[in-house]
C-alpha cells in the first residue's frame, strides 16, 4: 500500500485551505513527522496504520473541508470521495 502524504511550505497550506486550528496543528506536528498530513482511507490513518474508530471516521469525513486529526499519532487526516 503506498502511502500519500503532504509536506508543504507555509504558502501551500493556505492553498489546502485548512481551517485556522489545523495550520496552528500542522506547525506543531511537522517537527515531528515528515509527514504530517496523511490520507484516510477505508478508515485506516495512513501515517500510522491504524483503524480508527468508527464515530471518529464519520467526523472527518463528514467535516466541511474533509480534514481532521488521527486519534493515535496525530496527523491531520485528509478524505477525498472517490
Amino acid at each position: 500500500m503506498e502511502e500519500k502524504s503532504v509536506s508543504l511550505p507555509r504558502e501551500s497550506l493556505r492553498q489546502l485551505d485548512l481551517p485556522p486550528e489545523l495550520i496552528d496543528h500542522y506547525k506543531s506536528i511537522q517537527r515531528r513527522y515528515s509527514n504530517p498530513i496523511v490520507e484516510l482511507r477505508n478508515g485506516v490513518c495512513l501515517g500510522c496504520f491504524m483503524s480508527l474508530a468508527s464515530s471518529h471516521k464519520q467526523q472527518v469525513v463528514s467535516s466541511e473541508k474533509g480534514f481532521g486529526i488521527c486519534e493515535f499519532c496525530g496527523r491531520i487526516l485528509s478524505y477525498e470521495e472517490y
